[in-house]
């Protein structure tokens, strides 16, 4: 009897070092291309079952319309409202909830730590505002932000980047976004000397020098966010952020 109880123990530890391991996973959004991009990233590599999800998108317009799940994520959680939209001080609150279905690993998937996985977008009104949010509304409706892993609560923080602007300040990089090159478009007078590119972590993945027609390689980047950061002969350093599809 006591080796039972030893080895369910043993089986209980390693569950539980496991889940302790899951870490957290941020939410991002931008707008681009007339779209919400939303996005997740883990801080560790998963491969269990996303069991569910919960954000809110708040707007100054009545209707956003419906939320298109990327298909490589579509094969274990779908992403769709969540009841009735709210309305609060001329803005209004629509709640998304996603229940997932298969354990990543059957799918032969699996998340890398610090990499971005796209969930899907929102077709956008030029017209309007929208962000993902926590906030008293969405805390009072049970809107705010949650991931679970495995039936663990996981989520981290929202993280909302500016509308990607092609040209901004005499600097740009077209297109944004991007595939499997880019240009970086200088319209000052000092001289664009080199670039380096970041992750959403704030990691370096890559750097170049910059001359003739400013086109940068970037086949080897994984698709999701990054930043720009330009350096110009002059001392001034821009950033930008710029995103990768596939």
């Amino acid at each position: 009897m006591r080796n039972i109880f030893l080895v369910f123990g043993f089986i209980f530890s390693l569950l539980a070092h496991s889940q302790s391991n899951l870490g957290k996973v941020d939410i991002i959004s931008t707008e681009s291309d007339g779209k919400l991009l939303v996005s997740l990233v883990p801080d560790t590599d998963f491969s269990g079952l996303f069991s569910s999800i919960v954000f809110t998108v708040k707007s100054d317009k009545s209707n956003i319309g419906k939320f298109s799940t990327n298909p490589e994520v579509a094969d274990y959680i779908q992403i769709f409202k969540s009841g009735e939209v709210i309305y609060n001080a001329g803005n209004y609150y629509t709640i998304f909830v996603g229940f997932g279905f298969i354990p990543l690993q059957d799918l032969e998937k699996n998340w890398i730590g610090n990499t971005q996985i796209e969930l899907g977008y929102i077709k956008l009104d030029s017209e309007f505002d929208y962000d993902v949010i926590n906030d008293e509304i969405t805390s009072r409706h049970n809107g705010d932000f949650y991931i679970s892993l495995n039936g663990i609560e996981s989520q981290g923080e929202i993280k909302t980047f500016k509308k990607l602007e092609s040209i901004e300040g005499g600097i740009g990089i077209l297109p944004n976004p991007f595939g499997d090159n880019f240009q970086i478009i200088n319209l000052n007078f000092s001289e664009v000397r080199k670039i380096e590119i970041l992750d959403i972590a704030g990691k370096l993945v890559d750097q170049h020098l910059v001359m003739g027609d400013g086109i940068i390689d970037s086949k080897n980047l994984k698709s999701g966010f990054y930043v720009i950061r330009i350096f110009l002969d002059s001392g001034d350093v821009q950033s930008k952020i710029a995103f990768k599809s596939n």
